[in-house]
């Protein structure tokens, strides 16, 4: 499995993980290399046929948590103190399916299936226990965490929408290569993996990047003080 991810956490700064993507080994392969060996032919558009595209993306309702945050950036109160911090994991899974086929124009290899998962990862939100939980700063707090959560809810309907929308236009007649030997298919297995990831997250990170500039608003100074201000104001 594939796994590209991205920590968010908020308030009020944004902090990631190392951008890397990294592509481990194939989880399935359809090893169709028998083809190699029989004079029965598919057509050639086979190869052009492209992938069934799944997705499991999913928005898991956030959830308390008494951990101590470790990096201690968030929503503060006028004197500096952290009063909450929501944790999120932006980024996705890529599961995908190669085969290997004989046509009337000679060998490909081609995407037949692809899982995309995202949002496996329950958010979490970390009051300060000096919150005493019913009062209005408290309240305040936890309303301004749960903005951030449907902030990533918001990316992953966001993320999911290109992908089924988008991604089969960009893989049409793209999801395959001509090879010529069995060598060759193992390096155009490779190609394949790394062109595929690489189009899953050109679409993540489009969203992402704006699901981050609204976590900025949401994190502003301007903002922090109108907060400060609401239980005063009650």
């Amino acid at each position: 499995m594939n796994t590209y991810k991205k920590l968010t956490q908020a308030l009020a700064l944004i902090f990631l993980s190392p951008s890397v993507a990294s592509a481990g080994a194939l989880d399935s392969f359809i090893d169709k290399s028998t083809l190699y060996l029989t004079a029965s032919k598919q057509p050639a558009e086979t190869c052009l046929q492209p992938p069934v595209i799944k997705t499991d993306i999913v928005k898991r309702s956030p959830e308390l948590t008494k951990a101590k945050p470790q990096n201690l950036s968030g929503l503060r109160s006028t004197n500096g103190e952290l009063q909450g911090l929501a944790n999120m994991f932006y980024g996705f899974q890529l599961g995908f399916t190669l085969e290997r086929i004989s046509s009337s124009e000679g060998y490909c290899v081609r995407v037949a299936e692809m899982t995309i998962l995202s949002g496996q990862e329950t958010p979490k939100i970390w009051m300060n226990p000096r919150l005493k939980q019913g009062s209005c700063q408290y309240g305040v707090t936890y309303e301004h965490e749960l903005e951030h959560v449907q902030n990533y809810h918001d990316h992953l309907d966001s993320f999911k929408a290109a992908v089924l929308k988008e991604l089969p236009i960009m893989l049409k007649g793209q999801a395959y290569y001509q090879i010529s030997s069995l060598d060759e298919s193992k390096r155009a297995e490779k190609r394949l993996e790394t062109e595929m990831l690489a189009l899953i997250q050109k679409l993540h990170d489009r969203s992402y990047d704006k699901a981050s500039m609204k976590d900025e608003m949401m994190d502003s100074h301007s903002e922090y003080l109108r907060l400060s201000q609401v239980c005063r104001n009650r």
